[in-house]
Order: C-alpha cells, then sequence, then structure tokens
C-alpha cells in the first residue's frame, strides 16, 4: 500500500514532491474506515490512517499476525501479456452488398487480403 502524504518537508519544492509515500502493509482494519499500518522495512513504524489516504499497488502478502509480515511462499508475478488492440476484421452484411455494383464488387476482390 501507499500512503498519501501531501506535507511537503523544509528544504523541499512542492513541484517536485511525491505525495505517494511507501510501501506499507495493512496489519489490522480498525473500525469501517481506519486501518493500522505499518512500514515494510520496519515493522516499529505504525500508523492509524483513514482509507481516502491509502492506494494499492502490486500483490498482496499474506500477514502471520503472530510475526508480522512474511513472505509468500508461491508469490508469481502476474505475467499476463497484453496485446495491441486490433480491431475485427470487416464483414460486409445485407445491406452493403445491396447498394454495391458489381464493378465495386470487382474491385474489392482485386485488392489483396491483409495479413494479420
Amino acid at each position: 500500500m501507499f500512503l498519501y502524504d501531501p506535507a511537503v518537508k523544509r528544504g523541499q519544492t512542492k513541484k517536485l514532491h511525491s505525495p505517494w509515500q511507501g510501501l506499507y502493509i495493512v496489519v489490522t482494519k480498525i473500525g469501517d474506515v481506519t486501518y493500522c499500518i505499518q512500514a515494510e522495512d520496519n515493522p516499529r513504524k505504525r500508523k492509524v490512517v483513514h482509507f481516502n489516504c491509502l492506494k494499492p499497488c502490486g500483490v498482496p502478502k499474506p500477514v502471520d499476525q503472530q510475526h508480522g509480515p512474511t513472505q509468500a511462499a508461491s508469490s508469481e508475478p502476474n505475467t499476463e501479456i497484453r496485446r495491441p488492440h486490433v480491431p475485427p476484421q470487416y464483414v460486409p452484411d445485407e445491406t452493403d452488398l445491396m447498394y454495391m455494383d458489381e464493378t465495386a464488387a470487382d474491385a474489392e476482390a482485386a485488392i489483396p487480403e491483409r495479413l494479420d
């Protein structure tokens, strides 16, 4: 989780400040909208924050309540391949064929098919 902290420290410029600080792990849900989080690198650093200040990131890790955060044994990253959008091939319907004359159909037949 990332934590939204818009406060700019003294000596930093607002223009270059990144308001999302993180990585945090949710320890417990206190109420309907409040969560207790802890820094991933420092388990002693805990904060109670409103859910509006949290932003999920990455794959959730299981948390052992007695020993703090642990690494998942089979944590595999999402390896889904995103392919570019290819529009569907045009297939003329009855109304298109009704308005086509024979010369247009012959000219269309002379155009080679697109290779996908």
